[in-house]
């Protein structure tokens, strides 16, 4: 019986190549690559190993990664003939297997990363998974005595090392609390399909089988250790603790076993893990929509995502997931190796994987990452925020960000080079390398790498209402040390992402904030009032800083994703520049609060100021108010494109300086002892939105409009004659609302039967209607003549 390349298989294949145009561009492709490999192909493959043995018997250190590398692409182009020979018939290329497996089958032994006393590695999974498919396509063409030499190759130079180093209960030198990331699942994974190509040759193989299963159950569900500070490999949303791509390599060798698995011993439970059916929307949610296709969010060691593209064919089979078939045509296009065609679903259609008309936020909570999708100028907004641990593939980048606007790229991540280069470790892993804010040039503790997170970044509130999305970043655990308070509210509205950094330091000093891009940058403004400007393919994105007032804009080198090893330019580190913005604080404690005005449309553009501390109507006070201005709030107008605009007020008095105290403050008409609030006017003046986020009242002009006794985040938008109210609370909670615009009390009496309806009671006391809001996410809509809640 076949593993993965069996009659129904081939089949599949071959009917998909006659109905499928991107399976038949793809084939023909490959195809014709195959039939071209002859004798002379297979020669020069042999010396191509043997100068590269002997450049690493000769210079020794990387140069054993380049022989494992050709040798491991060796492996892999035994696979992809081995395939072409099963759906074609070619003798030709049975052959050339057969030969590929002579020739790799002289090295000693398929381990190239080996250290603290492991017997495999990567390369030896990777190796015995291409070559036992290779080898039992081709298994019946070969002679005794041939088979003999190939299962006593792949048994004891790949699965035996593989099985004791990672399973054995004697002989494992690995618990999943050290090694049980992607390295763990790619090598027993690789385990379990030998043992399948090897059937009887492996000793007592059904329990071997059994422990291999068990444990890849027990991989999937690891909950994490506390004294190793090892988190859990996945969250509640299918959500995976290192980088998308390296989730791509985790599932790799995995789907391949659990195929051949599911044929073999029609148990198909491996595949209908619960965790497998959230992973399709994980993948969804890290892409956004650039130049019609798809682009992707590459924190950390993302690395090539076209390399194991084949796990999101057969997810999407698993699945009938057609998003996962359109993901695979915009990243990697067609088909054009073994697993790709093996894998390729049948009757299912592609679909967009990503829309250029989606909104909303989305919040992985187990690995910290946190999307806000909105539309300015009639163009989709994509902010990608990462908090989370910082650890091996994980850089030492808490709460950074990327921003892209219509699909271009402002700002965005350094991303990473060959693992062996200098720079890896020097440059693209530690913090000055991201958006993050670093402390007297200092960022996260570069041992984090080897150590791992013990406090991990989280991203604990966010809003998502029309026209206002909120999300709250908390990284302060991954700078343990550094700061007491990192804390990033990202504002995203008409026409400007407003951006403000709640900061204690442990003492006084300088505060250095961050901005990489890919290109276009410029500092302009002279000293006293400086502006940073981005330009991507002609559209230009303004960053101010309000706030700190006194600042200094540096310009410095950094460098963009480098390229990888096969492209030949891995010693080529292509150079960007990048922010500092400067600032000291003599107590430590600093606010950065930072604009991003979007890009123009239709000549049109937000315009940001700060806000003096004013007197009458400079921030638009109720009519005759003349309050006086509290010197702890930071104020700032942002005005939109359609000519309105919102003033977002920051209360340094709720930055928990003394967490027992009232952080009551006023600006004009405005109370509250909320920590962020902002008031937002149409055209004419109106003001039809408010909002807080940790405050447990907001006043404006004398009226109180919101109010409860647990700080919450809340926001009430008055829009169409009614009121939209949507709040995050950590527990539940009575919250009190005026139902009506601070300039239409009356309305609070018109809606009267539709608040009751919704579940509000009046409350004659305050003259507030009142709802409790339940923990987390709650929001109701009172229109005239209907009402709803959820």
């Amino acid at each position: 019986m076949m593993l993965i390349y069996d009659e129904e298989t081939l089949k599949r294949t071959r009917r998909l190549i006659e109905s499928d145009p991107s399976v038949r561009r793809g084939w023909n492709s490959f195809a014709a690559d195959m039939a071209a490999r002859d004798e002379a192909w297979l020669e020069s493959a042999r010396e191509r190993v043997a100068l590269l043995r002997q450049r690493w018997l000769t210079y020794g250190g990387s140069k054993l990664f380049t022989l494992g590398n050709e040798v491991r692409e060796l492996a892999k182009e035994a696979q992809n003939l081995a395939f072409y020979a099963r759906v074609t018939g070619s003798e030709e290329a049975v052959h050339l297997v057969r030969g590929l497996l002579a020739l790799l089958g002289e090295e000693e032994r398929w381990v190239y990363q080996s250290g603290g006393g492991r017997s495999s590695d990567l390369w030896t999974a990777d190796i015995g998974v291409y070559l036992s498919s290779a080898y039992d396509a081709v298994r019946e063409s070969c002679g005794e005595e041939e088979r003999r030499m190939i299962e006593d190759m792949l048994y004891g130079r790949a699965y035996v090392p593989l099985y004791e180093d990672w399973l054995h209960p004697l002989k494992k030198i690995h618990a999943l609390d050290t090694m049980g990331h992607n390295w763990w699942i790619v090598c027993v994974s690789a385990a379990g399909l030998l043992l399948l190509a090897l059937r009887d040759r492996v000793p007592h193989a059904a329990e071997a089988l059994h422990t291999i299963t068990e444990s890849l159950r027990e991989w999937f569900a690891y909950p994490g250790n506390v004294l190793q500070n090892k988190q859990a490999n996945f969250g509640l949303d299918g959500d995976y603790v290192e980088t998308m791509g390296y989730l791509d390599y985790a599932l790799g060798n995995f789907l391949v076993f659990e195929a051949a698995y599911r044929k073999a011993s029609g148990d198909a439970a491996l595949g209908e893990l619960p965790v497998l059916s959230k992973i399709p929307d994980l993948y969804l949610e890290t892409i956004y929509w650039k130049d019609g296709k798809v682009g992707t969010f590459h924190f950390g060691d993302d690395g090539d995502r076209k390399k194991h593209a084949y796990v999101w064919l057969r997810l999407a089979d698993l699945r009938r997931r057609g998003e996962l078939v359109g993901l695979f045509a915009d990243i990697k296009g067609d088909p054009g190796e073994a697993a790709e065609f093996a894998f390729y679903p049948e009757g299912l259609t592609a679909k967009v994987p990503v829309s250029p008309d989606r909104e909303g936020v989305a919040v992985l909570e187990h690995s910290g990452y946190g999307f806000v999708r909105w539309h300015s100028g009639g163009e989709q907004v994509v902010l990608a925020v990462k908090t989370g641990e910082s650890w091996n593939h994980n850089h030492l980048d808490a709460g950074t960000f990327m921003l892209t606007v219509g699909g271009r790229t402002f700002a965005d991540d350094s991303g990473h080079c060959a693992y062996s280069k200098p720079l890896y470790n020097a440059y693209y892993r530690q913090s000055a390398a991201h958006n993050v804010v670093l402390f007297d040039g200092r960022g996260q503790p570069p041992a984090l790498i080897e150590e791992g997170t013990k406090f991990p970044g989280s991203i604990p509130e966010w809003l998502d209402m029309p026209g206002y999305k909120y999300l709250l970043a908390d990284c302060t655990g991954p700078y343990s040390g550094l700061y007491r308070r990192f804390y990033r509210h990202f504002l995203c509205l008409d026409g400007a992402m407003v951006l403000i950094d709640d900061l204690q330091a442990e003492s006084g000093g300088t505060f250095e904030w961050l901005l990489h891009m890919p290109e276009g940058m410029k500092i302009s403004g002279g000293t006293a009032e400086p502006e940073l400007s981005i330009d991507s393919a002609g559209r230009e994105m303004k960053v101010l800083h309000p706030y700190p007032e006194r600042k200094e804009y540096v310009k410095d080198k950094g460098y963009l994703n480098s390229f990888s090893r096969e492209t030949g330019l891995e010693d080529v580190f292509p150079e960007a520049d990048y922010a500092r913005v400067r600032s000291g604080s003599d107590d430590g404690r600093i606010k950065f609060v930072s604009v991003f005005l979007l890009p123009e449309t239709d000549g049109n553009r937000a315009a940001a100021k700060r806000l003096a501390e004013p007197a009458g109507t400079e921030i638009g006070p109720a009519a005759g108010d003349s309050s006086p201005c509290d010197p702890d709030i930071q104020a700032i107008r942002v005005s939109h494109p359609d000519g309105g605009h919102t003033e977002i007020f920051v209360n340094r008095r709720a930055d928990g300086r003394v967490m027992h105290d009232n952080s009551h403050a006023a600006f004009g008409a405005l109370e509250t002892d909320a920590f962020l609030a902002a008031l937002s006017r149409d055209a004419e003046g109106r003001l039809y939105r408010i909002s807080l986020h940790n405050g447990s009242y907001i006043k404006y002009g004398g009226r109180c409009l919101f109010s409860s006794l647990l700080k919450a985040s809340a926001v009430l938008d008055y829009r169409g004659g009614g009121l939209h109210a949507a709040s995050s609370l950590s527990a539940d909670a009575w919250c009190h609302f005026a139902l009506g615009a601070p300039e239409e009390e009356t309305a609070d009496i018109h809606a009267a039967e539709e608040a009751r309806r919704a579940g509000l009671r009046h409350d004659p006391d305050s003259g507030l209607w009142k709802r409790k809001m339940e923990a987390g996410r709650s929001e109701f809509r009172l229109v005239r003549g209907t009402a709803d809640g959820k």
